[in-house]
């Protein structure tokens, strides 16, 4: 559904005139408040951000406002615990310029506060953040982020281009034009540099208006510690996981602006990191959503004594000694149906039976596989495609490996699925997980993996699900 001008100062997301519509919230622009159907039922809505600001109100070239609007909404959904996002570039199919942000889809990856809503109140939690992120830049900046009243206010400079920025592309090794993008804003007082090419974004903003957004990020007070090699954040509902080769080098570009920085402010989300300094910040692209995070406390089991704060949970799993394959199934098949957007759950076969190698078909809408492996669109493909997915779940004493699980891209490719899920107890061996990384960079399928780690993060989420299956499991506290 997109959203339809109305009388009100603010867009809404549905105009169809049924006041218990749960798409009947209101935007602000430029933070569009999306949904797409899965099917024809209320249930089915998936919500999503978008971000595009107007040529009538912000003069010349936009991409700093789209990736800066974007990422100060990241932010606040990830300091509030409502949601780690992953941001994906619509690049400007009519230009021919890879460097230029036609707009910015934000998509929720990781659900905090909002995984325990649904309908209206999932929606409504949506149309709030984007009043707030409207609150938050009009406060740091003094205009808001649809434009100043007068078009011209928003004129764009390509020129006052300040000396860090010929620092920063020497690093990079961006020797022409081609490949990045710079803007300074009077009316906002920002400098922008934005490469699409090298996943780098550099913003300065003046140690005022920086103070402020520290100001609206004080929420965010995870538990961290730097393992070998991510340096890994808890908070009360995400996780996340930065590389330390990228948070090295965000460093390094965050000290070409402002060498004298205090430590910075670092705040993580599925698919980029922000360094907040005192008057500057950098965004690099990476890999820091849950899967980081748990390959991380997989690699600093070593140091779990050290490091319990982080990864401490609130409530244990504890798991029988013997686990019956029919049930575990079972447990599976009502975990699945409670992911968003999950439609249809069939199992294939009964356990222990041949199966091909096939539990269930599942009934997904997913991000498309190639937006999931680059994170950048063109602006016509759908946000979501209705998919049917191959789950296979495994139980090995010693991990399931690769030779558990042989022939994958032929299964999928049999039985005509866009999609692969590996549901592995206790874990996925380093072969098996190796072999599914090459098949989700391929761009062809929809990839993911669960070990005994995600299906302890559904169960502490769902713990009705989990009362229901005592000769498996219970929950505990420590």
């Amino acid at each position: 559904m997109d959203g339809t001008s109305t009388n009100s100062a603010e867009p809404i997301l549905c105009d169809c005139g049924d006041p218990e519509c749960p798409g009947r919230v209101p935007y602000v622009w430029p933070f569009k408040l999306n949904a797409e159907a899965i099917d024809d039922t209320v249930q089915s809505l998936v919500g999503y951000f978008s971000v595009r600001t107007d040529s009538s109100s912000w003069d010349g070239e936009r991409t700093d406002l789209h990736d800066l609007f974007s990422v100060i909404l990241g932010l606040l959904l990830r300091a509030r615990e409502i949601a780690s996002v992953f941001l994906i570039s619509e690049l400007n199919g009519f230009s021919g310029i890879d460097s230029e942000i036609y707009a910015r889809i934000v998509a929720l990856r990781q659900e905090g506060l909002l995984a325990q809503l649904n309908g209206r109140a999932y929606f409504e939690m949506l149309s709030t953040q984007s009043r707030a992120a409207h609150d938050m830049v009009l406060d740091v900046f003094g205009i808001p982020a649809a434009g100043p009243l007068d078009w011209r206010d928003g004129e764009a400079s390509y020129q006052s281009q300040p000396s860090w920025v010929g620092s920063v592309r020497r690093r990079l090794r961006l020797k022409t034009i081609e490949g990045w993008e710079f803007n300074y804003r009077k009316a906002l007082g920002s400098r922008v540099f934005t490469s699409v090419k090298r996943g780098v974004t550099v913003v300065e903003l003046g140690q005022d208006r920086v103070r402020t957004l520290r100001k609206w990020l004080h929420e965010f007070q995870p538990a961290s510690a730097v393992g070998p090699t991510r340096t890994s954040f808890r908070s009360a509902l995400l996780m996340n996981a930065i590389p330390n080769n990228r948070l090295k080098e965000a460093k390094a570009l965050l000290a070409m602006v402002e060498p004298t920085s205090d430590e910075p402010l670092i705040i993580p989300f599925d698919s980029h990191f922000v360094l907040i300094g005192r008057s500057a910040f950098t965004v690099l692209t990476a890999d820091c959503g849950t899967e980081a995070f748990h390959s991380e406390k997989l690699a600093t089991e070593i140091r779990r004594d050290a490091e319990a704060e982080v990864f401490l949970q609130d409530v244990d799993v504890n798991w029988a000694d013997q686990l019956d394959d029919r049930r575990f199934e079972e447990l599976i098949g009502e975990l699945l149906l409670r992911e968003r957007g999950v439609q249809r759950v069939r199992q294939v076969g009964a356990t222990r039976e041949a199966d091909d190698g096939r539990d269930f078909i599942v009934e997904w809408a997913q991000s498309p596989a190639d937006l999931v492996s680059a994170g950048i669109a063109d602006g016509t493909a759908p946000f979501l495609e209705q998919r049917d997915v191959i789950v296979q779940v495994k139980i090995r004493a010693n991990g399931v490996g690769r030779s558990h699980l042989p022939g994958l891209r032929d299964t999928i490719e049999h039985y005509r699925c866009t999609g692969l899920l590996v549901i592995a107890y206790p874990n996925v061996t380093t072969s098996l997980t190796d072999h599914l990384t090459a098949l989700r960079r391929g761009g062809k399928f929809w990839v993911d993996w669960w070990n005994r780690a995600e299906i302890d993060q559904r169960l502490r989420r769902f713990p009705d699900t989990a009362a229901r299956f005592p000769d498996l499991l219970t929950l505990s506290r420590p």
